[in-house]
């Protein structure tokens, strides 16, 4: 991963599993761009644990990388850009990802230790959305 291991970013790992492997849609290449198409793996990031702002960082298997925040409480902004670090690959299991997030590129309390997020992956040959989501339960669509 291009970032160093340290206190100062959030890790995130992600393993998904496939039967068919060869069957991974990744196709975009353009950081930033629409990934609808491919299978992707996110993460979106509550950290006032409030419902209503809020971060979003997906990446495809390419290592190509999308992210976003909430502008209201379910409008995402795509124009919003920072620095944050993703590598992603295929193999034999399916496809796995590493994001490192720099807490430096998020806006939070720091006396506040209860944030929310949810995880949620695609795959995109079956139109299909998984997502876990944090306590309260409330589910954030996936954007294209």
């Amino acid at each position: 991963m291009a970032s160093p291991a340290n206190a100062e970013n959030l890790y995130v790992a992600a393993r998904m599993w496939d039967s068919e492997p060869d069957q991974i849609r990744a196709r975009q290449m353009v950081q930033g761009q629409n990934m609808q198409s491919d299978d992707t793996f996110g993460i979106y990031l509550d950290p006032f644990n409030n419902n209503r702002t809020g971060y979003n960082f997906r990446v495809n298997p390419n290592s190509n990388r999308s992210d976003a925040i909430f502008e209201t409480p379910t409008e995402l902004n795509g124009d919003w850009e920072d620095i944050w670090y993703a590598e992603a690959g295929i193999n034999d299991e399916g496809w796995s990802a590493e994001l490192a997030i720099p807490f430096k590129t998020l806006n939070f309390d720091l006396d506040n230790s209860n944030w929310g997020f949810t995880i949620a992956r695609s795959i995109a040959r079956k139109q299909e959305g998984i997502a876990w989501v944090s306590y309260n339960r409330l589910t954030r669509a996936l954007p294209g």
